[in-house]
């Protein structure tokens, strides 16, 4: 008795295409596909694909790539360590400069990363980090792999453009151009809340830097000179100064 593939379910009809015997049964084999072309919602089996066993000189490169990776970031956080304890004032002049940079960079970073992380091997890696951690892995070309790859490469991207558009400036002020000790003073344009604040302590906007997102300085007074200052008081602040901006260690109010 032949069977009824018009009443087979789309998973029931791929199951039996892959296992039926070919060579013996080659009318079965035609009738399942004409089951399976005349049904619009059957769709080609979900392809998964997984991390194959490295080779010795894999695991090398694999152990090196990482270890190179470690040491960059030491040293890249060490060398901006001092752009956390101290807030930096970028020049106006220089603003639209940054700005254009961190869109530039940040376009062409979630487009490479587009490139990359819809690459086969990068996706054999997540796939085998998901079984490891008993999570279902990812099919090529499905809604969750595309998804994945947008998300990842926006994130790609803003770290690629708050990289490029503050700390390059700092690192350039830090190591690069020439900078002497200086003492400003500028005016109180509004203040948070809470003194305390999870990125920034203390926080002070200023009517000079209005113009740009990062027109704050953190760190710079004591809970109590903070809460004592006012819109449009003067204060006086501490630091380092280059052509590309201000660099302030500390701040104590004028009057």
């Amino acid at each position: 008795m032949e069977p009824d593939y018009s009443r087979y379910t789309k998973a029931e009809l791929i199951d039996a295409l892959e296992h039926i015997d070919k060579e013996n049964y080659p009318e079965r084999v035609a009738l399942i596909q004409q089951a399976l072309a005349a049904n619009p919602e059957v769709e080609e089996p979900a392809e998964y694909l997984f991390l194959e066993d490295p080779t010795p000189a894999q695991q090398q490169r694999h152990v090196l790539g990482l270890f190179a990776l470690i040491c960059i970031g030491v040293v890249a956080g060490a060398m901006l360590l001092p752009a956390y304890f101290h807030s930096f004032l970028l020049e106006n002049t220089y603003l639209g400069g940054f700005k254009w940079s961190a869109i530039f960079v940040g376009i062409c970073g979630c487009l490479g990363g587009i490139y990359y992380y819809l690459r086969p091997a990068y996706l054999r890696n997540v796939n085998s980090g998901l079984v490891t951690s008993g999570k279902q892995p990812i099919a090529t070309g499905s809604g969750r792999h595309y998804v994945m790859v947008l998300i990842t490469a926006l994130t790609l991207s803003l770290v690629l453009m708050y990289t490029t558009f503050r700390l390059l400036p700092i690192a350039l002020h830090l190591y690069v151009l020439e900078k002497h000790d200086v003492t400003e003073v500028l005016t109180v344009a509004s203040l948070p809340r809470h003194y305390r604040n999870k990125y920034c302590t203390g926080k002070i906007h200023l009517k000079e830097y209005q113009s740009q997102y990062f027109d704050y300085v953190c760190l710079g007074f004591t809970k109590s000179e903070w809460s004592k200052l006012e819109a449009n008081q003067k204060i006086r602040l501490h630091g380092s100064r280059s052509a590309l901006g201000f660099l302030v260690s500390r701040g104590q109010p004028i009057g």
